[in-house]
């Protein structure tokens, strides 16, 4: 699997980093820590699998639903076939309008395995 990682915390990349690079199958391609450089990339790499950060460096403050829509627009228009996780930092209710443009969503304080899990056959988009 071919992976773009997408977070501006240093400490969640070096940890995501660390747990990718002992799963057999998986590639870390890079890292993006705002959204001009995931969007360049994206372009570069066209990746299979995408870890987002739901709050980006560059998307607008607050969780600006619109901006995250626009985002995840904008990255499958460049890779069709990208498979989208979300990684947030808070409660998600599932009634946020960009919930229906990934394919999983993960909780950053949770344990990895259910990440690991997903990634060893991510549900391919609709």
């Amino acid at each position: 699997m071919r992976i773009l990682l997408a977070d501006d915390n240093p400490e969640v990349c070096t940890a995501l980093r660390l747990i990718l690079e002992h799963q057999p199958g998986h590639q870390l391609l890079a890292e993006a820590d705002n959204v001009v450089r995931l969007l360049n990339l994206t372009t570069q790499y066209c990746p299979e699998v995408l870890l987002l950060d739901t709050e980006l460096e560059g998307l607008k403050p607050c969780r600006d639903d619109r901006s995250l829509r626009e985002l995840l627009e904008t990255l499958k228009l460049l890779c069709p076939n990208l498979m989208i996780a979300a990684l947030c930092s808070g409660q998600i209710t599932g009634k946020e309008a960009w919930i229906e443009q990934v394919n999983a969503v993960f909780c950053k304080s949770d344990p990895p395995d259910s990440l690991l899990n997903w990634l060893q056959n991510p549900v391919s988009p609709n």
